[in-house]
Order: structure tokens, then C-alpha cells, then sequence
């Protein structure tokens, strides 16, 4: 799945579902630094700083997804999304020790 959103130009959710909660896809896009496209159901368009690292668009407005995609890929649009420190389960099972032997003491 990383090599797929690495080769990406965007990534893109198109959420139908308004019970959408808290997409890992999301955080995963972020991380690698590839802008985000998202539909306005759910907690998906409060994860996205809409002009800043992707857009937000009406849910099944199919017109409106479609010029989004194409601003992103043609670059129309600058999106500029900071890639967030990746860390490795290695790092993270360390870290979640810490935090529980920090807790015993």
C-alpha cells in the first residue's frame, strides 16, 4: 500500500458514508506528504485543511471531485503538505513501553 501512495500524485476518499470516522488513510497521505482529496461526510473534511494540504468537496458531486483531482494532478493548485515524522513499529512499540513503565513508577 506505501509503494502505491508513494507513486501517487494525490490520494483521494470519496467517502459516501456519513458515519465516516477516523480514516488511517488520512494520517497515512499525510505522513507520506501527498495531498488529500476528501468528500464532506464524516469527521473526514475536519481532518483536512481544505487549500492547504488537499480539498474538501461536496459528497456526490461528482463535477466538483473531478476539477479537484485534475487542479492536483495537472499542479494548478499549490498544495504543500509537511510530512509528518514516520516512525517505524519498532519505535512505536518502544515508545509505548516508555509510556507504560513511566506509568508503573
Amino acid at each position: 500500500k506505501i509503494g502505491l501512495m508513494d507513486a501517487a500524485k494525490v490520494i483521494v476518499i470519496p467517502s459516501r458514508h456519513q458515519g465516516e470516522n477516523y480514516s488511517l488513510l488520512v494520517d497515512e497521505a499525510k505522513a507520506r506528504g501527498k495531498p488529500i482529496i476528501v468528500t464532506n461526510v464524516g469527521v473526514l473534511p475536519h481532518r483536512i485543511r481544505h487549500g492547504y494540504e488537499g480539498f474538501v468537496v461536496p459528497n456526490k458531486d461528482i463535477k466538483q471531485l473531478a476539477k479537484a483531482i485534475r487542479q492536483l494532478i495537472l499542479n494548478t493548485i499549490e498544495i504543500r503538505v509537511h510530512k509528518q515524522n514516520i516512525k517505524t513499529w519498532r519505535e512505536i512499540a518502544l515508545k509505548l513501553m516508555k509510556l507504560y513503565q513511566d506509568q508503573e513508577s
